[in-house]
């Protein structure tokens, strides 16, 4: 394969990838679910609110590592 087609492949793969993870579910422990449960519906929605940035962020730092270890050939 073209280093080019190598590229556009696995960033294709990559993003396929990180769509799919957003269908995983954690694991629930009885604690957490309890006190999320427990908790207004403000706070719950601020909750999930606070998970997504830390994802993105989380991803983010990934990826920019990633370019930033790269080493071109």
């Amino acid at each position: 394969m073209k280093p080019h087609r190598l590229h556009l492949f696995l960033t294709i793969a990559g993003v396929l990838l990180l769509f799919t993870a957003a269908g995983v579910h954690a694991q629930g422990c009885a604690q957490c679910l309890d006190t999320t449960r427990s908790t207004p519906p403000a706070v719950q929605a601020a909750y999930r609110h606070a998970i997504l940035l830390l994802g993105g962020a989380a991803s983010t730092l990934f990826v920019a590592g990633l370019i930033l270890l790269r080493r071109d050939p």
